[in-house]
C-alpha cells in the first residue's frame, strides 16, 4: 500500500528539473518584461511587432469584446492597455497570453533560430486540487533587442506549450 501511495504521489509532482526544452539548434533570447496585465483576451495566442503603437491596436482588436472591464487597472500595473509605454529604438514588441493555470506549476522561456523566435510556456503536473475561479486571461507585454534578431526579412514569432499542455500559436512580423 505504501509502494503504491509513494507512485501516486511521484506521478503527480515534476522533477526539479522538469520544464520546457528549447528547440533543436536555437539559442536563449533574452526578453524583457514590460507589463502582465494588459488587456484581457482570449488564450493561447502570441503576436509581435517593431511598432507598441501597431502591436496595440492588434492586440485590442482580437480581445475578448465581451468583457466590460478589457483593460481595467491594477494597484501593481495602472497602464492595462499600455498607453504609457513609450516606442524604443532597436526593440521587438512581443505580447503573449496563455490560458491560466490553476495549481499547475509553470516556467516561460524564450530562444531563437535563424527567422524564427520561440515563447515556449511550460506547465507541470497540478499540485493540488483546483478549488478556485479561473482568473482572466491577459496580454502579456515583453520586448526584445533587434541586436539579437536578423535585420531584415519576415520573422515567425511562435507560442510553444510544452508539459500537462500542447499546441501553441504563431505570427509573423516583417522586420526592416
Amino acid at each position: 500500500m505504501v509502494i503504491v501511495l509513494a507512485l501516486t504521489v511521484a506521478q503527480a509532482c515534476d522533477p526539479p528539473w522538469a520544464g520546457p526544452t528549447l528547440p533543436d539548434g536555437s539559442g536563449p533570447l533574452n526578453l524583457t518584461l514590460l507589463s502582465v496585465q494588459g488587456p484581457i483576451g482570449i488564450g493561447p495566442n502570441i503576436m509581435a511587432s517593431t511598432s507598441l503603437a501597431s502591436l496595440r491596436a492588434k492586440v485590442i482588436s482580437t480581445a475578448d469584446r465581451t468583457q466590460p472591464q478589457l483593460c481595467q487597472a491594477y494597484l501593481n500595473d495602472p497602464d492595462p492597455c499600455w498607453t504609457q509605454q513609450v516606442d524604443r529604438q532597436g526593440r521587438l514588441y512581443i505580447a503573449v497570453i496563455t490560458n491560466p493555470e490553476c495549481t499547475n506549476p509553470t516556467k516561460e522561456v524564450a530562444a531563437t533560430s535563424g527567422y524564427t523566435v520561440y515563447f515556449i510556456h511550460w506547465a507541470g503536473n497540478a499540485q493540488r486540487t483546483c478549488s478556485a475561479a479561473m482568473a482572466l486571461p491577459h496580454w502579456r507585454l515583453y520586448s526584445a533587442s533587434r541586436g539579437d534578431l536578423p535585420s531584415s526579412g519576415t520573422l515567425t514569432v511562435r507560442l510553444q506549450l510544452q508539459g500537462t499542455e500542447r499546441g501553441g500559436a504563431e505570427s509573423q512580423v516583417e522586420l526592416s
